[in-house]
Formats: structure tokens, C-alpha cells, sequence
């Protein structure tokens, strides 16, 4: 018999390896934005760049057939005055995985509380917007060998949003060594999606999922440092996966980085920053990041998952000082 990836088994492919269906990411800092809305980027904390755009794209297990490729499109703006300031942004997200397909556009606003943003700071955000969810039914066939009478390429849209909290605060005496932590669901609504035609009825079962985040910057000087994360996410009915993440990053130029997930999975990455320390461009930042991600994970007897591969580029600046 011919085999298809049946929707049950594509689910509880996600659900075992990772705890969650939401896209995975090797490079989680660079999409703090949309797991957590009230997450603050990487550069601002080394270097205040408090504007960043940025695009990425990643294949996970290379080889196996209908393997999700992910495309993001993300642009942050943090302003701060007085004791308020403001996260702005938004997300444009596309998640391919035969023959489910997603696609998302997201506003982003937050609030961060703070009388002194270069020490401390609070913060309150969310993600509201859209998805469109999209299904081939004639590539799926059900557990009993019959395949789902609908029409096909079926789409519908959902509204949907998401919440964090997120905290961070210098430590100690040495400038530029802080403790960050956070929490966040950021998919709230639109966890059930209908599609409905002449031919029947048709439910894709999206869960709620909770991420938790912690980590610590150790400024080494002459803008060296090194970063130690922890990422906790958590699906109700499934195992608790847990990524454990370190990287350093050499005089501001290049950083490597590596880690490990309860899941496992063994990540792996590199890159470059092209700006101040390559071109004498003041307040102004290109970093351009690899990931690599080897799953010892099984599928019975058809082998493990595969390898992913993760690209990012990204662009920052600093339009203000709040010093």
C-alpha cells in the first residue's frame, strides 16, 4: 500500500520530538519576537541597538519526505522615555509541512516598565494577527487506509494571539552582565481550525503551548561575551522538552554556540557581525548566523529524523541613547 503522511501521525511526529507543532528554531534569540511578544533582542543588550530587522529560513530533517520548511520576516523597535517605553513590531511568518501549510502576519506591541532601561526592565507584550491554515487532503490518508473525501487545497483563516512576560537585570559590578527570564503562549486563539465544504467536515486540533525562557549574559570586554539559555517548552499530554544553549562571541565579530535539548537534539551554530569593528560604521549592525541542528531521534524502524539547517540575516541599529 502506498503510505501518505496521515494527519495524526504528522501531529504526533511534532508532539514527540519537540513538544510543540509551532515552527522550531535552532537560533531562538532571533525569533524572540514571536515566541515571546515581550522579549527584548540580543543586540539590545550588547550594543542598545534598540531598532533590528530581520530574515531567516530554516529546512528541518533533510531527507525525510514533507519536512517543514520555515520563513520568517520580523522588524523590532524599542523606544523608552520616562518610565514607560514602548515594543513595537510585527511578523510575517510562512511554515510548509506536506501537506499542511501555514501562513501568519503579526502585529506586535509591548510595554516596558523601567526608570533605568540600561539596569532593569519589565516587560508586558502580545501578538495579534492572523493565520491562514491550508491542507491537501488527497495526500492524507486516515489510520483505517481511507482517504479524507474533501476537496482539495482547502484554506481558511484564523484570528489569533499571543501574551509574555519578561524580565531582566544587571548583575553585579561589571557593566554589560545581565540575567534575563521570561514566559509566554504565544499561540492563544485560533487553537481549533474548521474546514467545511459540500463533501464533509474537516478539524485540525491545534494545541495551546507554554514557553519559558531564562538566561545570562557574561561580558568578557573588548565586546566579547559569553551567553548561557535554557528554553522550556511545554504541550499539555506530551513530554517536557527542554533546550539548553551556550554561546560566545569573540570581540564582537564572531560567535559560535552550541547545545542540547531533552528532545535530543544537538545543536551547532556560527556567524559574523559586519558593522562597527569590519566597516567603522558607528551604532550600526549586520549579523549573519548559521545553525545546524542532528536529531538521534527515531522513527521506529524507518531511521532517525535527519539534520536541519538554519540560516539568518539580520540588521540593527541604535537611533537614541537612553542613558
Amino acid at each position: 500500500m502506498k503510505k501518505y503522511y496521515s494527519l495524526l501521525i504528522l501531529l504526533f511526529l511534532f508532539i514527540d520530538l519537540s513538544a510543540q507543532q509551532l515552527p522550531i528554531f535552532t537560533q531562538y534569540r532571533e525569533n524572540h519576537g514571536y515566541i515571546n511578544p515581550a522579549s527584548l533582542n540580543s543586540d539590545y543588550f550588547t550594543g542598545e541597538n534598540n531598532l533590528s530587522f530581520s530574515i531567516s529560513h530554516r529546512h528541518q530533517w533533510v531527507g525525510f519526505k514533507g519536512s517543514p520548511k520555515t520563513q520568517t520576516v520580523k522588524g523590532e523597535y524599542i523606544f523608552h522615555e520616562n518610565t514607560v517605553g514602548l515594543i513595537l513590531g510585527g511578523y510575517l511568518i510562512n511554515d510548509e509541512t506536506d501537506p499542511i501549510g501555514t501562513t501568519g502576519i503579526f502585529g506586535r506591541l509591548g510595554g516596558l516598565i523601567s526608570n533605568d532601561p540600561s539596569s532593569y526592565g519589565f516587560s508586558i507584550g502580545m501578538n495579534l494577527g492572523v493565520m491562514q491554515y491550508r491542507i491537501a487532503p488527497n495526500e492524507l490518508r486516515v489510520m483505517d487506509g481511507n482517504d479524507i473525501s474533501l476537496e482539495n487545497n482547502l484554506s481558511v483563516w484564523n484570528p489569533d494571539v499571543g501574551f509574555g512576560i519578561y524580565y531582566y537585570q544587571s548583575i553585579g559590578s561589571t557593566i554589560g552582565d545581565y540575567f534575563y527570564t521570561g514566559f509566554s503562549v504565544p499561540q492563544t486563539f485560533g487553537v481549533n481550525v474548521d474546514f467545511k465544504n459540500t463533501s464533509g467536515d474537516f478539524q485540525l486540533e491545534r494545541i495551546r503551548h507554554y514557553y519559558g525562557l531564562a538566561g545570562y549574559y557574561k561580558n568578557l570586554g573588548d565586546l566579547s561575551f559569553v551567553e548561557g539559555s535554557v528554553w522550556i517548552k511545554y504541550v499539555p499530554n506530551s513530554p517536557l522538552n527542554v533546550d539548553f544553549n551556550i554561546r560566545y562571541q569573540l570581540e564582537g565579530v564572531v560567535w559560535i554556540g552550541t547545545g542540547l535539548s531533552t528532545a535530543r537534539v544537538f545543536h551547532l551554530e556560527a556567524g559574523l557581525n559586519i558593522g562597527e569593528d569590519i566597516f567603522n560604521l558607528e551604532d550600526f549592525n549586520i549579523r549573519i548566523g548559521y545553525g545546524y541542528d542532528h536529531s538521534f531521534s527515531s522513527i521506529g524502524a524507518s531511521g532517525q529524523f535527519g539534520n536541519s539547517h538554519e540560516i539568518n540575516i539580520s540588521y540593527s541599529r541604535k537611533t537614541y541613547s537612553y542613558q
